[in-house]
């Protein structure tokens, strides 16, 4: 069924003037208003198409809703997807055909909406007519209308003879009365489309494309271009395209031959060159239908042109020869409407409904056509006329006979006729030894006609022979029985039969056979009662050939599926049986097992019988698709392993598995009864992932924190799973396999490398004296130090506390760098020597100092002990790592009672004073006196005389004030190292 395109633009802004002109729908297949569209005969059904496309981008979806007869059965909306300005739509549904009245409406959404309403659509039948003035068939007696009237029998554009069919695009009820206008298509067209509508419930489109008073030349096919707007083909085609129905025609009727009566050669040989050229350019065509015209009327068409016409029936597939006789409202060229145009649009209508229909009406349909003439008695004066469907009833009016006429012997002619067992018998005048054939003739006006039930008219023939005997030159019978060959015995001849195979001889009008095999006679026929020669005829005794019933193979059916079993149609009858329900017919459908039983008989009662054996099998495969998988990958697909055969995208594997990509899934299987089934499904790959770079450049001995994507459910580094955060230092690669939701993996990898650091080193840590100053060196150029988290511009950093001193610098890839020195104090120098205090008048004080210090006395170096007298002074102790203490004292005087001072007298004086290793004394000292030096604490620590002078060597003294005495005499000094 080819799917209904008809093209049509709209533009937007001529409907909506608000709209900027530049917006435009263009609808490339859309059905026009009122339209007939072609059904598919077999479904009875047929696809409605909308589509093209929408440069507006503002309208984001377009929606689709179908009514049929008023009640909204579809509704579908389409996201309207642009690209480059325009957006493509396509919208196709199959709707029923019948009397159905469909409307459409195609809706576009956007920040308003566009509304297309295509109205009152059918679905049904394409008919056309053609010919010349009686195809018109216009008004001429009578009316069609309203009695005929239906607005579903419709018509594209108009009738007329002259290029303004292009201007006429329109679909039309279907006017019978009218003549080359508007949906004009003839009053026998009307009265044949409201029977046929009537009774199939079909809507039909008819376009009549006929011309009065013009010849078959005038109806050829210009080829160069067929649908030329120049002649009567060429219109009648471009109404047919521009309607969008050329491919589906079923029929064409053609009435016309008036204006070539005189030529019947010429018309003979130029309707087959048109009837040829109907099948290139009209396709879908089953049955067409012929009107052989008057003889003696409009254009005075001859006998022999009535025969020309009546042949193309058994020269022409697909066509049927009917008659205009036994309409007698004519008027010696057209017809009126009652007797006319109305009961000709009747008698086609059967025709139509039995060829294209399948109407159960199968008899007495068919107009009158003579098969044989013969004569029925010996005296050759009467002839028997057998028609081509003997079995339908035949009528005649009174004086029928009239119309017949003898050729071949002027002196005879009938003169009398009766019609008996549905066979036309004629009176002759006189017997004739000459070869005679008769000619049936169809004058204008009202006759007395040959009619068959529904009076249709006996086709006009023209010089059929005449048969002395009604001896067949063929008699068949049933195998193995008894037939009769010849024909009932007539008064006055006698009758020999010869058999050629043996010679013998039998002398009866009819003699009985049985027959194994083929057989052939000689048969003489004598005349008595006229001086005619004797008749001899070959004949044969053939078997019967249609037989023996064959109706075929035991067989399997398939998933449900029908068979029908045909039977030849040589068979006069068919009788079918299976699961005890009982048909008859040619043709036995059935989806059921069970045995199949039919018995036929031919046309001569022969029976035959055949049965055959039905199974049912129906294997059945169901993929549980769509299937998604991972990006790239193949998944493995299985199936229940019950079948013989299995078929994966065209591959036979006779797996029950199949390893595929994405994609299309097509799997087939066949049972052990040869029964196949399939299923077909999605492969659809999951989403694919965005798969991130890690890649980062960090500062050696730095770490970085990981973070895995929120979009991928879990990852992994050599096959463990990582958390969603970690750790990581440079330099580092990483191979990573993400794993998404739908547990996909993807290879990613992470890549650390490491920034320089601006290395340096602050020294050891060190340790200062207290209140002492460090100046530390940052030996690295840098723009900014930070100096124990204080910003500055120097590499030098001075302090006198202890504790950390840090240096922390950036260089210009961000890399930080920090050092650390510990500063440390040593411990100061204690100094043991009292605060103020007091000697008694007239005593030195010997201060005893640390000997592991170095000492200053007034900012003069001393040694220890040493003396000192009243007074104020300034100790200062240096020890081994260059610190200092310093302590301030003073010394007073009080005058004592019982001092040392009353016994001795300080008659010697020491220096130096301080002093370190050699005590020197000064006064009146006897060389030989003794001394002794006594410590603090009252201890004699060393003993002498001055026999070696003044000189003592005190370097084996500690540190200290001593006291020195002598005879009569004493001092103090201090000793220092």
């Amino acid at each position: 069924m080819r799917t209904h395109c008809l093209h049509f633009i709209l533009t937007i802004a001529s409907l909506f003037p608000s709209l900027h002109s530049r917006c435009q729908v263009n609808f490339t297949a859309i059905p026009k208003d009122f339209a007939i569209v072609p059904r598919d005969i077999k479904k009875n059904n047929a696809d409605i198409l909308f589509s093209g496309n929408i440069n507006a981008t503002s309208y984001k979806t377009v929606r689709f809703l179908t009514y049929q007869n008023g009640n909204q059965i579809h509704d579908q909306t389409q996201t309207l997807n642009y690209y480059s300005g325009v957006a493509d739509f396509n919208y196709k549904i199959k709707l029923k055909a019948g009397k159905f009245r469909y409307n459409f409406k195609v809706i576009f959404y956007g920040t308003d909406s566009i509304v297309k309403l295509i109205k009152d659509v059918a679905i049904g039948d394409i008919f056309i007519i053609q010919g010349q003035s009686n195809a018109v068939a216009n008004q001429y007696n009578g009316t069609a209308e309203p009695q005929y009237l239906d607005s579903f029998i419709r018509s594209f554009g108009t009738s007329a003879f002259d290029q303004t069919v292009a201007t006429d695009t329109f679909w039309y009820i279907a006017n019978g009365n009218g003549y080359y206008n508007k949906g004009c298509i003839g009053q026998w067209a009307l009265v044949l489309a409201k029977k046929l509508l009537d009774s199939f419930g079909i809507p039909l489109g008819i376009m009549n494309g006929a011309i009065g008073g013009t010849s078959v030349a005038q109806h050829q096919r210009y080829t160069p271009q067929p649908n030329s707007l120049n002649n009567i083909y060429g219109r009648l085609l471009y109404r047919m395209q521009k309607a969008g129905v050329a491919n589906n025609v079923r029929s064409i009727m053609y009435f016309q031959g008036e204006s070539d009566g005189p030529y019947p050669a010429f018309h003979d040989s130029l309707f087959r060159i048109l009837y040829k050229d109907w099948f290139i350019d009209y396709k879908g065509i089953q049955q067409n239908y012929f009107v052989q015209v008057r003889t003696g009327g409009c254009g005075s068409p001859t006998a022999a042109f009535s025969e020309v016409q009546r042949q193309f029936e058994f020269t022409l597939n697909k066509l049927k020869v009917i008659s205009a006789n036994g309409l007698n409202a004519h008027d010696g060229c057209h017809y009126g409407f009652v007797n006319g145009y109305e009961l000709l649009g009747k008698e086609i209508s059967a025709l139509a409904g039995r060829d294209l229909y399948n109407s159960n009406r199968k008899t007495n349909i068919d107009p009158p056509n003579i098969s044989t003439a013969f004569y029925s008695n010996a005296s050759l004066s009467e002839i028997v006329l057998e028609m081509k469907q003997p079995k339908d009833s035949i009528f005649a009016d009174a004086n029928f006979f009239n119309q017949f006429y003898i050729n071949g012997d002027n002196g005879v002619s009938v003169i009398g006729g009766y019609i008996k067992n549905n066979k036309v018998y004629l009176t002759l005048n006189q017997g004739t030894c000459k070869t005679i054939s008769l000619t049936y003739l169809t004058k204008p006006g009202s006759q007395p006609w040959v009619k068959n039930k529904t009076g249709a008219g006996l086709i006009g023939c023209h010089k059929i022979p005449i048969q002395k005997t009604m001896i067949k030159p063929i008699y068949s019978g049933c195998p193995n029985s008894d037939f009769f060959l010849g024909e009932d015995s007539i008064p006055g001849y006698t009758y020999k039969w010869i058999r050629k195979k043996d010679g013998s001889i039998k002398k009866t009008a009819r003699i009985k056979v049985n027959l194994t095999y083929d057989d052939d006679y000689i048969a003489i026929i004598y005349y008595k009662n006229i001086t005619c020669n004797t008749d001899t005829f070959a004949v044969s005794a053939i078997i019967d050939k249609t037989g023996p019933l064959f109706i075929g193979n035991d067989t399997v059916l398939c998933n449900g599926n029908k068979i029908t079993i045909a039977v030849s149609k040589s068979f006069s009858s068919v009788n079918w049986k299976q699961n005890k329900i009982l048909t008859t017919g040619y043709y036995f459908t059935t989806d059921s097992a069970g045995k199949v039983w039919a018995s036929a008989k031919t046309t001569l009662g022969c029976s035959y019988q055949d049965s055959m054996t039905i199974k049912t099998s129906k294997p059945q495969i169901k993929l549980s698709g769509p299937y998604k998988i991972c990006p790239d990958l193949d998944t493995l697909i299985t199936v229940k392993n019950t079948f013989l055969k299995y078929t994966w995208n065209g591959f036979n594997t006779n797996q029950n598995y199949f390893k595929t990509k994405a994609g299309k899934l097509t799997i087939e299987v066949e049972d052990s009864f040869a029964c196949k089934t399939f299923d077909t499904a999605q492969i659809i790959e999951f989403k694919l992932l965005p798969i991130p770079s890690y890649s980062y450049s960090i500062c050696k001995g730095d770490s970085v924190s990981i973070q895995k994507p929120n979009m991928y459910l879990n990852w992994f580094y050599k096959n463990q799973l990582l958390p969603n955060y970690f750790y990581s230092r440079a330099p580092s690669f990483l191979p990573i396999i993400l794993q998404d939701s739908s547990l996909c993996t993807y290879n990613t990898n992470i890549n650390i490398s490491a920034k320089k650091l601006p290395i340096f080193k602050l020294g050891a840590d060190t340790t200062i004296c207290p209140k002492q100053s460090i100046n530390i060196n940052c030996n690295y150029p840098a723009f900014i130090y930070e100096w124990n988290g204080k910003r500055e511009y120097s590499n030098y950093f001075v302090t006198d506390k202890i504790g950390q001193v840090i240096c922390k610098i950036q260089n210009n890839e961000g890399c930080i760098y920090s050092d650390t020195i510990q500063i440390f104090h040593y411990a100061a120098p204690v100094i043991n020597i009292p605060s103020d205090t007091t000697i008694c008048e007239g005593t030195q004080w010997q201060v005893n100092l640390q000997k592991e210090y170095k000492w200053k006395l007034n900012g003069n170096p001393i040694v220890n002990p040493i003396i000192i007298y009243a007074g104020n002074y300034e100790f200062i102790a240096e020890d081994n790592h260059s610190c200092t203490t310093n302590k301030n004292m003073a010394l007073y005087i009080k005058k004592c009672i019982n001092s040392m001072s009353d016994n001795l007298h300080n008659t010697i004086k020491t220096f130096p004073n301080p002093c370190f290793k050699t005590l020197a004394l000064s006064g009146n000292i006897s060389p030989l006196s003794e001394w002794k030096i006594i410590d603090i604490s009252g201890r004699i620590i060393l003993t002498g005389n001055f026999k070696n002078g003044k000189e003592i060597d005190i370097s084996s003294l500690e540190n200290g004030i001593h006291t020195i005495i002598g005879n009569g005499f004493f001092g103090k000094f201090i000793k220092l190292n």
